[in-house]
């Protein structure tokens, strides 16, 4: 029997992702209400090789994250450009989920896979040494975009002290 994109997504959830316009407040909501104990926030950080539905894009965002569980909690502010974040945050008042995120060990493999079954890339990038993002566009079906997660080993690290909260 042929497996479909499904069975991967369960296999290596990871993460939860949400858009906010206002990332204290984001924060303060997950800590106080949720108990995720505390979060590593990036202003700014570096990201290469954006891309919006195949073309160039250049944007900035904070980021925060945090655990809750076994699950990562993103916090993404966009600060500046037109992306599929300040897209979702029409929909919502302040806060909203963007995506669910599964991690892989084989970006390219998993991507071929998921595209060749009709999944449009949305938005990607590059973080770190070798770290990859991608949203597929799965909103109609979801909701929300499905991230599909490569990590190198130095973002490797950071999250594993994100799960121990030792940062």
């Amino acid at each position: 029997m042929e497996k479909t994109f499904i069975d991967p997504m369960f296999a290596g959830f990871y993460q939860i992702g949400f858009v906010t316009s206002d990332m204290d407040r984001s924060i303060s909501f997950f800590e106080k209400t949720m108990g995720v104990p505390k979060f590593l926030k990036l202003e700014k950080p570096e990201i290469r090789n954006q891309t919006l539905y195949g073309e160039s894009l250049d944007i900035d965002v904070n980021l925060a994250f945090g655990q809750m569980g076994n699950t990562n909690i993103e916090i993404i502010e966009p600060i500046r450009g037109h992306s599929t974040y300040d897209e979702f945050l029409k929909k919502y008042e302040w806060m909203g989920i963007h995506h669910m995120a599964v991690k892989v060990f084989d970006y390219d493999a998993t991507m071929k896979r998921l595209t060749d079954q009709g999944l449009k890339i949305a938005q990607a990038g590059e973080v770190g040494d070798s770290t990859k993002f991608t949203y597929l566009d799965t909103v109609k079906e979801y909701g929300h975009y499905l991230e599909v997660l490569y990590f190198d080993l130095g973002y490797e690290k950071i999250f594993d002290q994100i799960k121990r909260g030792d940062f």
